[in-house]
């Protein structure tokens, strides 16, 4: 953490219920706040700092994590450890504008934390809206019985802007099993590819069953990735034109068969895999697929992104926990799809969506739910920028209260028993009847493609 901390200056104590309010003290450039037994504390304390409009700013912070208790096992980087405490800890900045009394400031969270040493650093980068007048720093306890912080550093300085992380994404339509044998599968196959190519596109997404030609006889036959003569494809014209490409394929690995979704790098190499794990029920009883049990996010060189395939979409969690994980892009690739699903995924997680399909048109999705995709030769594509993805409720404006359902910092609620709760009813034997009767008659579908 750079600069000159203004833990040093003047600080004010806000509490919005007294009865509710944590203890605080500020004492040589340290700023102490702590809870008794009651677990519904919350309370900031504010410093006001200068700002001019549209400037950008950061923000670090350094404090120790619950002075009272020790530390999670395996500190911060211990997915199974309790770090709700560190959703307890509040670092803000409210845009002052003047916008005149009982208006709601945007206010901008932070939610980037590393521990070092005992010590938890925090960053947040953000851009003062039009009409700023000034800053107001909060440094905050919530929801946290028996805790204790104490804030030891705090800098605010303008900034550069962050570079932009654009990419083209490339999205399509396209049914292999239309296509004549082999040879005609793998020429189209090339031409798709090609054009994405072409197209100068950064990731390609092919759709979901993309290697089966000869629908439901090769699956039981499939092979390994590295063996799999559409993954081969696809790794070429990765390799030729550095762009990722995203094959999902039938995979064997020992005597189980899976829908899986190839990442191939740049380089043409393998890069990352994931395993549909939500299967379609013909999937499983008449094909005899296995599903797979991990949720991946990948590091591209442009940003963080998670797969989801076809059925796996119809489970909303899957799409949330993708982008608790950091994903800022998710690829659904697909047979078929609900439309309407899709603007709601990419709305309540603030991410972009990219859907290629068997039997749907291909399509991209910005965090607004709006479809973005152009008509570029065989594909649809869609330029992105990773740090703009503008969510359509910014109701007083900042981050902080964004529409957003798969931000941790934001979460409000005073505990995590939602999903806790969500959990035990998941695994629970006795559960609400699933049955239902269509009023329809002959529902049976066609499950051929």
């Amino acid at each position: 953490m750079n600069g000159e901390s203004i833990l040093n200056g003047a600080w004010t104590p806000c509490f919005p219920n007294p009865a509710l309010a944590p203890s605080f003290r500020l004492e040589n450039g340290k700023l102490e706040m702590a809870s008794g037994d009651e677990g519904r504390v919350f309370g900031y304390c504010e410093s006001r700092v200068e700002a001019l409009p549209e400037a950008y700013y950061r923000f670090d912070v350094a404090f120790f994590l619950n002075a009272n208790q020790p530390l999670p096992s395996g500190g911060m980087s211990d997915p199974y450890a309790n770090t709700n405490l560190l959703r307890s800890v509040l670092c803000l900045v409210e845009w002052e504008t003047g916008r005149g009394a009982g208006r709601l400031n945007a206010q901008e969270i932070m939610s980037k934390f590393l521990l070092r040493d005992e010590t938890v650093y925090g960053s947040l980068i953000c851009r003062a809206p039009r009409g700023t007048r000034c800053a107001k720093l909060q440094l905050g306890l919530r929801y946290a019985a028996n805790m204790k912080i104490v804030f030891c550093g705090a800098v605010w300085h303008e900034t550069e802007p962050p570079k932009p992380r654009k990419a083209k994404i490339g999205v399509c339509r396209w049914n292999p099993a239309k296509e004549e044998g082999a040879d005609a599968y793998h020429a189209q196959l090339a031409r798709l590819l090609e054009s994405a190519g072409v197209a100068a596109c950064d990731l390609f997404l092919l759709p979901e069953f993309c290697d089966t030609y000869h629908w439901k006889e090769n699956l039981l036959s499939a092979v390994a990735l590295t063996d799999n003569p559409t993954v081969k494809t696809a790794a070429e014209y990765a390799r030729k034109h550095h762009m990722y490409v995203i094959a999902p394929v039938a995979e064997r690995d020992g005597d189980c068969v899976f829908n899986t979704s190839a990442l191939i790098g740049r380089d043409g190499r393998l890069a990352g895999k994931y395993r549909k794990t939500h299967l379609y029920w013909p999937e499983v009883c008449c094909w005899g697929l296995t599903p797979g049990d991990d949720f991946p996010v990948f590091h591209l060189d442009f940003g963080k992104i998670g797969i989801e395939t076809c059925y796996d979409n119809w489970n909303a969690d899957v799409c949330k926990l993708l982008a608790l994980k950091g994903a800022e892009l998710i690829l659904m690739p697909n047979e078929g799809y609900d439309p309407l699903l899709m603007p709601a995924r990419a709305v309540d997680n603030r991410v972009y969506m990219a859907v290629s399909s068997l039997a749907f048109e291909g399509e991209v999705y910005n965090a607004k739910g709006e479809k973005i995709g152009r008509e570029e030769g065989m594909i649809k594509t869609a330029e992105i920028d990773m740090d703009e993805r503008i969510p359509p409720y910014p109701v007083a404006g900042g981050c902080c209260n964004y529409a957003m359902g798969a931000r941790r910092s934001v979460h409000n609620s005073v505990s995590d028993r939602l999903y806790r709760e969500l959990a035990l009813a998941f695994n629970k034997w006795e559960n609400t009847d699933e049955g239902f009767i269509d009023p329809r008659g002959d529902i049976s579908g066609d499950l051929a493609r």
